[in-house]
């Protein structure tokens, strides 16, 4: 009930967008560094579709890091998971992470049955995003499905390659369809 009378104050400015933060690089703390970084977020709402929201983020740090975050918040409705993206790039594109999942509402195994085991199924046609999470930047399986495609790579041509972006649209597809039904 809160969130949603927040998100009626944010949207009381008559368009689309909740939130629009962009501008000059700032100093941002990056462990005991200082470096200077462009944080930005976006949060699109929809009135009359599965979702209530699309929030994105990113940040933008040079060639020390690129992250960009896309979070898809279902309608209040549906009982479906959040679908999160992630793609973060760091050290001039020579660490590359890549996640996807479908942020579980409960760990309760029908819930799990019916919504995280088609993210799994799609997740075993990738075995180049069947990598092991770490606690570091995914720090509990509280919030992350144990489905997620998750992957580490050392050459930023990985982004280039078709298989990346066929999971990324079985993904998005596979919720769509489950947000239709």
């Amino acid at each position: 009930e809160e969130e949603e009378e927040e998100e009626e104050k944010a949207g009381a400015a008559g368009d689309d967008r909740d939130d629009a933060t962009h501008g000059p690089r700032k100093p941002i703390r990056q462990g005991n560094v200082k470096a200077d970084a462009r944080v930005g977020s976006v949060c699109f709402r929809t009135k009359g579709s599965e979702f209530r929201r699309v929030r994105l983020e990113y940040l933008d740090a040079g060639p020390r890091a690129q992250i960009l975050n896309a979070l898809f918040y279902p309608d209040y409705s549906l009982e479906l998971p959040m679908l999160g993206i992630d793609l973060l790039s760091f050290n001039s594109g020579k660490r590359i992470l890549i996640g996807i999942d479908y942020h579980p509402l409960t760990q309760d195994d029908d819930y799990i049955s019916k919504y995280i085991e088609p993210l799994q199924m799609i997740k075993n046609d990738f075995p180049e995003l069947q990598g092991e999470i770490s606690q570091k930047i995914y720090d509990s399986f509280e919030f992350f499905s144990p489905a997620i495609l998750f992957g580490r790579f050392e050459d930023p041509k990985i982004l280039e390659e078709e298989r990346i972006m066929s999971a990324y649209k079985r993904v998005l597809e596979e919720y769509l369809r489950m947000a239709s039904s």
